[in-house]
């Protein structure tokens, strides 16, 4: 599985035209970054969380540029809390506002690939989760810690990353983890994901 390339082109473009919008909000690490209905929460620097807010499973790590509330609708924000990872910068924008300043400097056809962007990402981790046993998870989510950038990486702990975006126990986790540096399968170093040698199907 390969992740959907982020369409940061598009992101910067959209983010620079509200740079002078009104002053930017900074946050601290663990701190709530708002996500409200008929707003658009633009993030401008920093790592961030998204967490599902019923049970605060992982959705994914991200770095800025970011963009969300493009649809307007407070159900969909509902289900989701963002969390800065590390100081963050962000703004809060009506959305009616937001869509009249893309209008006004020709900018709406930006808007295609960031959506089309959520939606790839959306089903990869549905293919990644969905019917899959608890090796195949585990195998899924360390190939996708692989293919973060490496400054992000080199912040993750892999045991953490993978429990946080599973559920499944910690035991388990560390149970798979110990069998594949056993064998060879990853590098491992205090806690950081190094390098991958091939994973194998199944885990013997």
């Amino acid at each position: 599985m390969t992740l959907p390339q982020k369409p940061l082109s598009e992101l910067y473009r959209l983010t620079d035209l509200f740079t002078d919008y009104h002053k930017l909000t900074r946050v601290e690490r663990f701190t709530l970054i708002p996500v409200k209905a008929h707003t658009v929460t633009l993030i401008h620097s920093g790592q961030f969380s998204i967490i599902r807010s019923s049970d605060r499973l992982l959705f994914e790590k991200q770095t800025a540029p970011a963009l969300y509330g493009l649809t307007g609708n407070s159900h969909t924000l509902s289900y989701i809390r963002i969390y800065a990872d590390t100081q963050c910068h962000f703004q809060l924008v009506a959305l009616e506002a937001f869509m009249q300043r893309l209008e006004d400097n020709h900018s709406l056809h930006l808007i295609p690939a960031i959506l089309s962007w959520h939606i790839e990402s959306l089903l990869y981790r549905d293919e990644m989760m969905m019917g899959r046993n608890s090796y195949q998870m585990i195998k899924g989510n360390i190939l996708h810690l692989n293919q973060l950038d490496e400054f992000m990486r080199a912040k993750i702990n892999v045991a953490d990353f993978i429990v946080k975006r599973t559920n499944l126990s910690r035991s388990i986790v560390m149970k798979v983890l110990s069998a594949l540096r056993a064998k060879n399968h990853i590098d491992v170093k205090r806690g950081k994901l190094m390098t991958i040698n091939q994973l194998p199907e199944k885990l013997s």
